[in-house]
C-alpha cells in the first residue's frame, strides 16, 4: 500500500513536473511572439495592442488608409493562431473576390450571393487556387504576375483573401512564429491594395 502510494506521489510530481514545462515553454513563446510583432510594428510605424481576450493586433497606416493584423488563438496544434490582416479599399461595396486554396472548401451559395467560379487563364495559378467572385473582368485584371507571385510566396499558409463590403481581408490558419511570414502576409494584402488603386487610376 504504502509503495503503492510512493508510485503515485511520484507520476502526480512528474506529471506537475510536464505541465509546469509547458508552461513555462509557452510563456517563452508568447514573448517572443510579442517582439516580433514589436518589431514589425516599429519597422512599420504601427502599435501593438492586447485585448482582454488574449488576442493580439497590430495597427498601422499604409497610404491613408488603416491596416489591422490580428492574431486570435494560442498558436499551437489545439488552438491556431488565426492570423489576418484588414485594410478597407476605394471599390464599390456590392464587388465580391474569395481566393482560396484548392482542396479546401468555403461554403458560401454562390447563386445567393452572385458569384461564379472564375479562372484567370494562369495554368499554374489556377492548379493552386480557387477563385470565386462576381466581376471576372475586373478580378482578371487584378491578378496580375505580381499579385499571383505574391499570393504563390504564401501558399504554404493555405490563405484565404476576401474582397467583400469595401473590405480587403488575408487569412491564415497557421501557427505563425516568424517575422518574415507575417511581413509576407502584410505584403500580400498591401500589393493588392496597390493594385487596386493602379487599377482605378487607369
Amino acid at each position: 500500500m504504502i509503495a503503492e502510494t510512493y508510485i503515485y506521489v511520484i507520476e502526480f510530481a512528474i506529471i506537475g513536473a510536464i505541465f509546469i514545462a509547458a508552461l513555462i515553454s509557452r510563456r517563452r513563446e508568447n514573448r517572443k511572439f510579442k517582439e516580433i510583432l514589436h518589431s514589425i510594428a516599429m519597422r512599420r510605424g504601427g502599435r501593438m495592442s492586447n485585448s482582454t481576450t488574449g488576442s493580439l493586433t497590430l495597427y498601422m497606416d499604409y497610404k491613408g488608409k488603416h491596416v489591422s493584423v490580428s492574431f486570435i488563438g494560442e498558436g499551437t496544434i489545439l488552438s491556431p493562431r488565426f492570423a489576418t490582416v484588414s485594410i478597407s479599399v476605394d471599390i464599390p461595396r456590392d464587388f465580391k473576390m474569395h481566393i482560396f486554396r484548392k482542396g479546401k472548401v468555403l461554403y458560401i451559395n454562390l447563386r445567393k450571393f452572385d458569384m461564379r467560379k472564375i479562372e484567370i487563364e494562369s495554368d499554374y495559378f489556377d492548379s493552386k487556387f480557387t477563385i470565386i467572385g462576381n466581376n471576372p473582368d475586373f478580378i482578371r485584371d487584378l491578378l496580375d504576375h505580381r499579385i499571383q507571385e505574391a499570393i504563390l510566396n504564401i501558399e504554404n499558409l493555405s490563405p484565404i483573401i476576401s474582397i467583400m463590403h469595401g473590405n480587403l481581408t488575408v487569412k491564415v490558419n497557421a501557427i505563425l512564429t516568424d517575422e518574415e511570414e507575417i511581413d509576407r502576409l502584410i505584403d500580400v494584402a498591401t500589393a493588392i491594395f496597390d493594385r487596386m488603386e493602379e487599377i482605378e487610376s487607369g
